[in-house]
């Protein structure tokens, strides 16, 4: 009668109230070429509570040429780049040695590079020159995809910039006003430090998902209604079919009161057996979704499971108060007659 979906478990801490928030960390004085201290920040990012950090990466950017073009290398932490980006799309692999590197997909069609293939970049600021090799070609539909990305401490070789970063990137779980109140606590504990709240991606998850939850409102209005019609539907044409056996019920004494709890009884049957095929079926077709979008399997319930039964037992009584009504109001002389 029902289908039933439910979320990801590793999504389940996200919701309208708790979300998960970015930060943006920089150097307090911004100017050209200015770099942070990657000590400092980490001493920092101590002061953060672990309990709500999903991911922190740091970007070092440097000028490169390669195969005659120019273009930009990042250093980053791949492990960490992997919680604070999710959405990034990978074709191969991460780096796990100095020596290898993920491209950006729109560069590695113009430098017609593939994995497994290698790419020497010279650094225009030192003249450093390196031989990666690319394990994987990553895609973001946005400046990533034109961008070559290296272990920070590669790239930091590289640039001649040990110890220093451009940027960093901080993804916590919490509201908007704690996320405030982090950045106001990083800022103040060092002052060579800015953190800026991302709130506009925020706020637009925000929208997206207020907008996500309305519209499954409304999918499951409809469904309520188109159940109960139907089986309100389903129910009068029983009632019709069997005018004569209930005449003759209540020719022999049957009440109306046993009546209905015949019928209530029989839709109570139905609405259990609908709730729990709906149920089963959902959470198949959730794990479809949770793979194909979320990265993960889907648990099932047993409250949720539970309160679409209740739901589709209550549906289906709503449902039956026409019909029951119908076969209270049967005349035994009249559809017995001629018996």
């Amino acid at each position: 009668m029902f289908i039933m979906i439910s979320t990801p478990e590793k999504m389940s801490k996200r919701n309208c109230a708790v979300t998960v928030q970015n930060l943006v960390l920089v150097p307090a004085q911004q100017q050209e070429g200015s770099t942070l201290e990657l000590a400092k920040l980490n001493r920092v990012l101590e002061q953060v509570p672990q309990d709500k950090t999903i991911g922190y990466s740091p970007y070092l950017y440097g000028i490169v040429t390669g195969n005659k073009q120019r273009f930009v290398a990042v250093g980053v932490d791949f492990s960490g780049i992997q919680k604070v980006s999710p959405y990034w799309r990978l074709d191969g692999a991460w780096p796990s040695e100095n020596n290898q590197i993920v491209v950006g997909s729109a560069l590695a069609e113009q430098l017609e590079l593939k994995v497994g293939q290698k790419l020497s970049i010279t650094a225009e600021e030192t003249g450093k020159t390196e031989s990666l090799q690319v394990v994987g070609l990553v895609s973001t539909g946005s400046t990533e995809d034109y961008q070559v990305f290296l272990k920070l401490e590669k790239a930091q070789g590289l640039l001649d910039k040990e110890g220093q970063i451009h940027t960093a990137y901080l993804s916590v779980m919490g509201n908007s006003a704690e996320l405030i109140t982090l950045a106001e606590t990083i800022s103040q504990a060092e002052p060579d430090i800015k953190a800026n709240p991302i709130q506009q991606i925020a706020r637009s998850e925000g929208v997206i998902l207020e907008k996500i939850r309305t519209l499954v409102y409304l999918v499951v209005i409809v469904i309520l209604a188109s159940t109960l019609l139907c089986v309100s539907t389903t129910m009068m044409a029983m009632v019709m079919e069997r005018r004569r056996e209930i005449g003759l019920r209540k020719a022999l004494g049957a009440t109306n009161r046993a009546i209905a709890g015949e019928f209530l009884g029989e839709s109570a049957l139905l609405g259990i057996t609908g709730g729990v095929l709906g149920s089963l079926v959902g959470w198949g077709i959730a794990q479809i979704i949770g793979l194909s979008v979320f990265k993960a399997y889907i648990t099932l319930r047993p409250s949720v499971l539970m309160a679409v039964i209740i739901l589709s037992v209550l549906v289906a009584w709503v449902a039956v108060i026409m019909p029951v009504r119908t076969a209270a109001n049967i005349e035994p002389a009249l559809v017995l007659k001629g018996e």
